[in-house]
């Protein structure tokens, strides 16, 4: 069976599938905090996908979780402060390990049947016709893409903490293509934008209402 090519950080790419597609994208490496180092920097492309980073930070968890019990058992070191110390950094370093995963590793959006799953929720693929960059609130270089639900003003398809503007851009314009694409056999009132469908509707109460004004 052929491995799934992993992508590059800040990379992006668009799968067929049998019922829909799938987008697949990588945020450029991001740093916890900006005087720590990524410890996901170090790892190699090949294990850079979702489940196996999550495979390698469970069992970096199960290792981490073992030493501390070590330390909290062994006579050595019981009834002293050291314990206390050591267990806060264990614990220190568990979170600033799923935190940087979280950040780095590779992220799905899955397209079925006509839904847009992001993981907030299902939407009609047409949504997505309204599309849209957005800066992100957590670093000022980064974009992120959002786009309008039916009873929502705002959905998010890449989220933070971003691509760059050059990914950024290049995804929106590839995403309004295919979903274009997508809708080329459904009627066109189907496939607009919620935000377009809403003017239309203020439109035609604004014309009613002068109408019945007259």
């Amino acid at each position: 069976m052929a491995i799934q090519d992993c992508l590059d950080p800040d990379e992006w790419r668009i799968e067929d599938q049998p019922s829909g597609w799938v987008l697949r994208y990588r945020p450029p490496i991001t740093r916890v905090f900006g005087w720590l180092p990524s410890a996901y920097r170090r790892v190699p492309k090949v294990l850079a996908s979702s489940n196996v980073a999550w495979a390698y930070f469970f069992t970096a968890l199960a290792v981490l979780w073992a030493a501390e019990v070590y330390f909290r058992r062994n006579a050595s070191f019981q009834h002293t402060a050291f314990v206390g110390v050591v267990a806060l950094c264990f614990e220190l370093f568990r979170q600033y390990v799923c935190h940087d995963i979280t950040l780095n590793m590779e992220q799905r959006i899955v397209v079925e049947n006509g839904r847009v799953n992001n993981a907030g929720g299902l939407f009609p693929e047409p949504c997505l016709q309204s599309l849209r960059v957005a800066p992100s609130k957590r670093c000022g270089s980064r974009w992120t893409l959002v786009f309008s639900g039916v009873s929502v003003p705002e959905a998010v398809l890449v989220g933070e903490p971003g691509l760059s503007e050059d990914a950024a851009q290049q995804l929106l314009r590839a995403v309004i293509a295919r979903v274009g694409q997508d809708c080329a056999n459904v009627p066109q009132q189907n496939c607009e934008p919620t935000d377009a469908m809403d003017s239309r509707a203020s439109s035609l109460e604004r014309h009613g209402s002068v109408t019945a004004s007259h």
